[in-house]
């Protein structure tokens, strides 16, 4: 059994990685995204990183796949927040690469 990893608490001036794992609800309704990257910023004073599949409606599984291997593998980001859940990104968690 692997020990879990506890995180720190974001700060001020962190990267969080904006991802949209299944439906790319940023793409129909970007008024309502937009706002909620303002707030991140003047609210939370977060700097929000957004991938390239977070407005592409449509976008496969692979290309969403790559976006969140992207986004943990980068050690500047300190947190990931969807935009939307879903159901779409149980066709392509299975994919995605393990650690021993």
């Amino acid at each position: 059994m692997r020990e879990m990893i506890k995180l720190s608490k974001l700060k001020k001036g962190d990267k969080v990685a904006i991802l949209s794992p299944s439906f790319a609800a940023p793409g129909k309704f970007p008024h309502v995204y937009e706002l909620g990257l303002k707030r991140l910023q003047e609210v939370f004073g977060l700097e929000p990183l957004e991938f390239p599949t977070n407005r592409k409606v449509g976008a496969t599984g692979e290309e969403r796949s790559r976006d969140l291997i992207a986004a943990f593998e980068d050690p500047s980001i300190k947190g990931v927040i969807t935009s939307i859940g879903g159901d779409d990104q149980v066709t392509y968690i299975k994919n995605l690469p393990t650690r021993p």
